[in-house]
């Protein structure tokens, strides 16, 4: 730059060159999706795989790249399927629902968490996650007390999760955008369902000597053949012993393929044209840590009654709430109202 004959334009078209690259939403993509708690599994031990998360990865590189509005990058996470579901039809954009997977990108593992606790995690994470991202404060310390140094009670914080206490996770179908980077899909989707086939022709396989040997004893003791499954309530008795003909090495290949069909199942869904969503509805009565489907009646939006738990405890309710910003940024309804918030 020094040396060319005019270094102030040859800065600003280094600036423009560095702006236009797609690199630049990449690089700087990095520090948002590491504030969105961003990561392509659900953490904590079992960490499996999100299959559709890298879509939201790419909606946030393309926000950087394509110089997205502040507002609409906000809104577009906080409340994509409102905005998708406000939209006629024949002109959604799936873009939105991809937006929404913010919500989601907390850590997430509810094995053997009962389906009330389970929510309750869920819902802290998107409290706490909107408070940090958003406004710079963190909000986990409100779930029990009122914040020490800023005007922030503990009623806000519940206030925050009125807001968020209708929302339901679901793996919903949303179409490939054109400008999705789909540069190698189809090849790895192919490649997945070799592994996928190969999984489930060597369990099959397993399996029917197994149930091979299983007809051989029922017909040994007289007695009419049935299923691994009709036969699991049966006393032993009456029953051959659980892995029937199979050596203790291929038992434990048994459960390794077992394992491996539904690893390459979830592994495929990748390259489905699915997103990590949320929806509006009534809470469903069971919750499947590893795959949650759009019901296709998800139902209205019920009346959600929220209170205030003494200590963060989903067994001390106290007043009830409803939803609501930080008192401290609400604009009141009225310079003579007794309590404007």
């Amino acid at each position: 730059l020094a040396w060319d004959k005019n270094p102030d334009k040859a800065w600003s078209d280094l600036v423009d060159k560095l702006l236009d690259s797609p690199h630049y939403g990449e690089r700087w993509g990095q520090h948002w999706l590491d504030v969105a708690r961003y990561a392509d599994t659900g953490g904590y031990s079992n960490d499996y795989e999100r299959s559709n998360a890298w879509r939201y990865r790419d909606y946030v590189i393309r926000a950087f790249n394509d110089d997205k509005p502040y507002d609409e990058f906000v809104v577009e996470q906080l409340a994509g399927d409102e905005l998708w579901d406000s939209q006629p039809k024949g002109e959604k954009n799936s873009e939105l629902l991809v937006a929404s997977s913010f919500l989601r990108m907390g850590p997430w593992d509810p094995a053997m968490t009962k389906a009330p606790q389970a929510r309750q995690i869920f819902l802290d994470d998107v409290v706490n996650s909107v408070g940090q991202t958003f406004l710079s404060t963190t909000m986990r310390c409100l779930k029990c007390h009122d914040h020490k140094f800023d005007p922030l009670p503990t009623r806000d914080y519940y206030r925050m999760y009125s807001v968020f206490a209708g929302t339901q996770l679901a793996e919903r179908p949303a179409a490939f955008l054109k400008k999705e980077n789909l540069d190698g899909l189809k090849q790895n989707k192919a490649a997945t369902q070799r592994l996928l086939d190969f999984a489930q022709e060597k369990y099959q396989a397993l399996l029917k000597k197994q149930e091979d040997a299983a007809r051989a004893w029922f017909a040994k003791h007289g007695k009419k053949y049935l299923s691994e499954d009709k036969r699991k309530g049966l006393p032993d008795e009456e029953k051959p012993p659980r892995h029937v003909g199979l050596t203790p090495e291929e038992q434990g290949r048994l459960k390794v393929r077992r394992q491996d069909d539904w690893i390459w199942k979830r592994r495929l869904e990748r390259y489905q044209p699915m997103v990590q969503g949320v929806y509006n509805g009534p809470t469903p009565k069971f919750l499947n840590a590893r795959a949650l489907r759009m019901p296709n009646k998800p139902g209205k939006k019920p009346p959600v009654t929220s209170h205030i738990l003494l200590g963060g405890a989903l067994e001390a309710p106290s007043d009830k709430v409803g939803p609501g910003v930080l008192s401290a940024l609400a604009v009141p309804v009225s310079a003579k109202s007794a309590n404007p918030y």
